[in-house]
């Protein structure tokens, strides 16, 4: 695997904008957490982990905000994230 250039992260920023939803966080702390799971997302993936234990890595990482956000946003942004490298890495 190779590390994620700064216009790679702000691409991959850009695409999952929206993939966790702010349900129950103040919008100015939600946008702080989400950045955060984005990073372990994108840390964890030379693991090859699967998108379950990324998932609940990443709710743990985040704590206290981490178990406000919902699992099927959490899991969204995992997946994307994982799926993204793996379409990269073919082409």
């Amino acid at each position: 695997m190779y590390p994620l250039t700064e216009s790679d992260e702000l691409k991959v920023r850009a695409l999952f904008e929206d993939a966790v939803s702010p349900r129950g966080i103040q919008k100015a702390s939600f946008a702080t957490v989400r950045d955060r799971m984005l990073t372990y997302c994108v840390g964890l993936q030379d693991l090859g982990l699967p998108a379950w234990c990324t998932t609940q890595i990443v709710i743990e990482a985040t704590q206290p905000f981490g178990e406000l956000a919902r699992l099927h946003s959490v899991w969204v942004l995992v997946t994307r994230v994982k799926h993204w490298r793996e379409s990269n890495n073919s082409s």
